[in-house]
């Protein structure tokens, strides 16, 4: 009795219960999937938050300015003028340590 839902089914449910949103809810098929992919896309939203999608704008900036200050110091790097320092700083260099790191 179920199948096939009868071609006059959506005029019986506006004839028993009324033009009211619910109604179209039930007989619009593409209506309710698109009420419910609304629903899910705020309800994820909802749970993960506006300010994620903030936080990761805010890392992207932040990767950006640390590549443009390596490049700077790239650019700017002069070797110190004792060898056995300079052996030393390479060799922290090589494990991504930096002067500052250790000195803190």
């Amino acid at each position: 009795y179920l199948w096939p839902i009868p071609e006059d089914m959506a005029k019986r449910v506006h004839q028993g219960l009324g033009n009211s949103f619910f109604t179209y809810v039930l007989t619009d098929s593409s209506l309710a999937c698109n009420l419910w992919f609304v629903t899910l896309i705020i309800g994820i939203t909802y749970i993960m938050g506006f300010s994620s999608l903030f936080a990761t704008h805010q890392r992207h900036e932040e990767e950006q300015a640390r590549i443009r200050k390596r490049g700077e110091r790239q650019r700017t790097y002069l070797p110190a003028t004792d060898e056995g320092w300079q052996r030393k700083v390479e060799d922290l260099a090589k494990r991504a340590l930096s002067l500052e790191a250790l000195l803190n």
